[in-house]
């Protein structure tokens, strides 16, 4: 084999690898970019929307934190039916 070949074939092999490298990690890249734009975007037109435009999605969110709310009341109280500790709220499901 010709010596001068070597270092061509080598640069050929790197450039293959690292044109395959970046064909994986580009979209990957670009599609965690596109999501933290698409949030920031959302935050950005909430607040530059005025206070009718963005009313939708405050009683969004507050129906959102009021089901956040009542799940961890669940989680927290459930444990506690049958036992002598138990609450009303374990009446409502039977289990009191």
């Amino acid at each position: 084999m010709d010596p001068q070949i070597v270092p061509v074939i080598a640069i050929l092999g790197l450039l293959c690898v690292g044109g395959s490298i970046l064909v994986v990690v580009l979209p990957l890249f670009s599609g965690l970019l596109g999501a933290v734009s698409s949030i920031f975007e959302l935050v950005v037109d909430l607040f530059t929307g005025g206070p009718v435009a963005w009313c939708g999605c405050l009683f969004a969110l507050l129906l959102m934190m009021a089901c956040c709310g009542l799940i961890l009341f669940a989680v927290a109280v459930l444990p506690t039916c049958g036992t002598p500790d138990a609450v009303n709220f374990c009446s409502w499901f039977g289990l009191g």
